[in-house]
């Protein structure tokens, strides 16, 4: 079970994309208890040497407009794992750009 971090960071991109209370309560509880194996709805972006961190990517349904996964929301969440939290960012779509 993952210790999770409410940001302010996910607070704002929730209301940017004017994500429902019930959509973000649901966030809430699937992401304590996330797993760290990739599915075709969740996969690894970046793993640190030495699994200090990971960087997840995973697809989620909007049911507030009656999408699935692929036209619902994308969550970037940051497990750390010596600490074992999980910090969440949600997306209507994105590219990440890492230099």
């Amino acid at each position: 079970m993952w210790l999770y971090n409410k940001t302010s960071e996910f607070v704002k991109s929730c209301e940017d994309l004017n994500i429902s209370d019930n959509v973000i309560s649901a966030i809430e509880n699937w992401v304590t208890s996330v797993g760290r194996m990739e599915t075709g709805k969740q996969k690894v972006y970046f793993r640190s040497p030495h699994n200090i961190f990971e960087i997840w990517i995973a697809r989620i349904p909007d049911p507030d407009s009656n999408k699935g996964s692929s036209g619902g929301f994308r969550l970037v969440y940051f497990l750390n794992i010596p600490d074992n939290s999980v910090f969440v960012e949600a997306h209507q779509r994105f590219h990440i750009i890492i230099e």
